[in-house]
């Protein structure tokens, strides 16, 4: 090599070394960019599926007595006695429902009987005869009247009624114990159910 060439280069060292250091730097930093960047993290989160509704079973509930349009209905659970009777057409002029607990909930195959107003007659008439207690659906004081019942055995017919359902038969109150063999004989021409 040349002595100028090996003069100029003593006299450059500290150039070239930062000079080739920077170009090796440059080419780093190109290859660095032409690297590929890689691929964006996809977070999948799992659909859920949804679940089926229970499917809504409706009661049937028959109703009777003092309704424009008396037959068996098909009501939501949860309905109440008041339902039963405006989906039948309501109460007619000759109903008695305050002998009814309207808020009563139905329980299916129950009969609501919307019983008649009963008139009371003049002196020297023939007696009217009393109307039947509905044992499923008539409220504690109701009840209460009942010759033998009382308060304590009316609340134990409700409660009874309540956790069960309707009864089925008037001899279900002698057959459940809710009343008395001399009781049940008393009540057992006064009550329906």
């Amino acid at each position: 090599m040349p002595r100028v060439v090996v003069d100029w280069v003593e006299r450059n060292r500290g150039g070239l070394a930062l000079g080739i250091i920077g170009m090796v730097l440059v080419g780093l930093s190109a290859a660095y960019l032409q690297r590929p960047s890689p691929a964006p993290l996809v977070v999948q989160v799992p659909t859920a599926r949804p679940s089926p509704s229970p499917q809504i079973v409706p009661i049937a509930v028959n109703v009777v007595g003092e309704v424009p349009h008396p037959g068996l209905y098909h009501l939501p659970p949860g309905s109440r006695i008041d339902d039963a009777i405006k989906v039948a057409g309501g109460a007619t002029d000759a109903a008695d429902v305050q002998r009814l607990n309207l808020a009563a909930r139905l329980a299916d195959g129950q009969q609501v009987v919307v019983p008649r107003t009963v008139q009371t007659l003049g002196a020297g008439s023939p007696a009217a005869s009393p109307a039947l207690v509905n044992v499923n659906v008539a409220p504690v004081p109701e009840l209460d009247r009942l010759p033998g019942v009382g308060p304590v055995i009316a609340q134990r017919i409700v409660a009874y009624r309540e956790q069960y359902g309707p009864f089925t038969s008037v001899e279900q109150l002698r057959e459940a114990k809710l009343v008395n063999a001399a009781t049940f004989e008393k009540i057992k021409d006064l009550v329906t159910v």
